[in-house]
């Protein structure tokens, strides 16, 4: 009888390192499930324009990162994730691009055109 209760101690043990690691894989494996169905729902909603979201999960904690066009999209997407199965909470670390205004497009052009004019200049002296 005393032989047999290290035995039992022995096995109860390896049960329970081996659930423990049967815990660890499915954890994994629901977080990869949870990445590609937090991608899919971003992807087939037609109100999030950009594609450029990055998906992260970790025991059931998404994140988002990435740029979109407004904060809308923004708003669109962590809903998005916050819906996919297995999802405990959405970390949106978003950011909205800003919009190129004609204003600073016509700023932008004006810096490279002086840019050029003094690369044109500087050359011309040297030559």
């Amino acid at each position: 009888m005393t032989r047999r209760l290290p035995l039992v101690a022995v096995a109860i043990l390896i049960g329970a390192l081996l659930t423990a690691g049967v815990a660890c894989k499915t954890a994994q494996a629901n977080d990869t499930q949870i990445v590609s169905q937090v991608q899919s729902k971003l992807y087939a909603d037609p109100t999030i324009q950009s594609k450029q979201i990055a998906v992260q999960a970790k025991d059931g904690v998404v994140t988002l990162s990435g740029s979109v066009a407004s904060d809308a999209e923004r708003a669109a997407a962590g809903s998005a994730a916050a819906a996919a199965d297995g999802v405990k909470t959405v970390v949106n670390n978003l950011t909205v691009a800003q919009p190129q205004t004609a204003e600073n497009a016509r700023k932008q052009i004006q810096s490279l055109i002086m840019a050029a004019e003094v690369e044109y200049i500087v050359q011309g002296m040297s030559a």
